[in-house]
């Protein structure tokens, strides 16, 4: 869906009207960067540096050759068990 969730934050409280968010002592105002993992919901407060994965270096980006990533040729090797 291209949409990262974060369930369970019942320790977030959200004032719609000022724009400001605050939880665990710290308060956000609406535009404030934050950067949420995915894996893990953590919410963290700041951008964070982030990069492509392997599949994705090697299939669309072509920044990474097959033979350098461990990753993609997991996938290859599995990709071919299923042609079987």
């Amino acid at each position: 869906m291209g949409k990262v969730c974060v369930a369970g934050a019942g320790e977030i409280h959200i004032d719609y009207h000022t724009g400001k968010l605050t939880c665990g002592g710290v308060t956000l105002s609406e535009g404030d960067p934050i950067s949420i993992n995915g894996s893990t919901g953590e919410v963290i407060n700041g951008s964070i540096a982030t990069a492509d994965s392997e599949l994705k270096q090697v299939l669309v980006g072509k920044t990474l050759k097959p033979a350098d990533s461990p990753v993609f040729q997991y996938y290859n090797s599995l990709m071919k068990l299923a042609d079987k």
